[in-house]
């Protein structure tokens, strides 16, 4: 994931606004650190794909948007 990194950092150097895409349905541990990569990322948003990357976000003062891979069965919602 670093040079992710470093294209996002190219990326917002030119004006874009970037937001990092977690993955959805998170199984293994290595999975789930590079979740927490993502998010302890310092400079970027995040897209939460799994409640666990909503609940890490969150604990950490990240900005984040809710992506398509979140279940949401409340209408109100």
């Amino acid at each position: 994931p670093a040079h992710w990194f470093d294209i996002a950092k190219d990326l917002s150097a030119s004006g874009k606004q970037v937001v990092l895409s977690t993955m959805a349905l998170l199984e293994a541990p290595s999975e789930v650190n590079i979740m927490k990569k993502y998010i302890d990322n310092g400079d970027f948003a995040i897209e939460a794909n799994d409640v666990s990357a909503v609940q890490l976000a969150s604990e950490h003062k990240v900005p984040f948007v809710v992506g398509p891979a979140i279940n949401t069965y409340n209408a109100h919602t």
